[in-house]
C-alpha cells in the first residue's frame, strides 16, 4: 500500500536530486543550498496538502514567501524590489486568469492557494521565470490528467482537480534550471 510518506519520501528525493544535479556546478553556497533544500521540503507539503485536500495550507505558501524575501534580500536592496515586484506580478496574473475563467464559466476553476503559490514563486524565479513555472505545471497537468483518463477515471472540465503539486513541479524546474521559455 502506498502511503503518504512514501510519496514525501520519493517527491523529497526526487526534487533534490534534480537541484544536486543543477547546483554543483553552479557553485553555491551554503546558505543558498539550505534555502532551496528548505524550499524543497515546502513544495512537496504543498503537494501532499493539496493531494489530500484540495487545499494548500496558508503556513506552508506563507514559509515559501518568508523565505523568498529573505533569499532576495541576501542579494540587495535592489533584488529584493525586483523579486516583491515578480511576486506582485505572478500573484495578481493568476487572479487575473481566475477572475476570467470564473466569469466565463460561472464556476471557480482556480483556488486561491495556487494564485498565492505563483506569487510566492516570483520571488524565487522572478518576472522572467513565471512563464516556465506556469507552462512547465500546465504541460504537466495535462499530461496527469491524460494518464488518468487513459486508466480509465472519469476527467471532464467540472472534475475536481488540484494544480498545486503541477504548480510546485513548475516551479522546482525553474528554479534548479532557470527559465526556459
Amino acid at each position: 500500500m502506498l502511503r503518504t510518506s512514501h510519496i514525501v519520501a520519493a517527491l523529497l528525493a526526487i526534487y533534490t536530486s534534480v537541484y544536486a544535479v543543477t547546483a554543483t556546478s553552479d557553485g553555491l553556497d551554503a546558505t543558498h543550498l539550505a534555502a532551496s533544500a528548505l524550499l524543497a521540503a515546502l513544495l512537496v507539503a504543498i503537494t501532499v496538502s493539496d493531494v489530500a485536500t484540495m487545499r494548500i495550507p496558508d503556513v506552508f505558501t506563507l514559509a515559501v514567501f518568508a523565505l523568498g524575501v529573505a533569499v532576495a534580500a541576501s542579494r540587495g536592496w535592489e533584488a529584493l524590489m525586483w523579486a516583491l515586484l515578480a511576486a506582485a506580478i505572478g500573484f495578481l496574473s493568476l487572479l487575473a486568469v481566475g477572475q476570467l475563467y470564473r466569469g466565463l464559466r460561472g464556476r471557480s476553476g482556480l483556488g486561491f492557494g495556487d494564485v498565492k503559490l505563483f506569487g510566492a514563486a516570483g520571488l524565487w524565479v522572478g518576472v522572467e521565470g513565471l512563464a516556465s513555472v506556469l507552462l512547465a505545471g500546465c504541460v504537466s497537468a495535462l499530461i496527469a490528467l491524460a494518464v488518468a483518463r487513459l486508466a480509465g477515471r472519469q476527467v471532464g472540465s467540472a472534475t475536481p482537480f488540484p494544480f498545486g503539486p503541477f504548480l510546485s513541479f513548475g516551479f522546482w524546474t525553474t528554479w534548479c534550471t532557470g527559465p526556459f521559455i
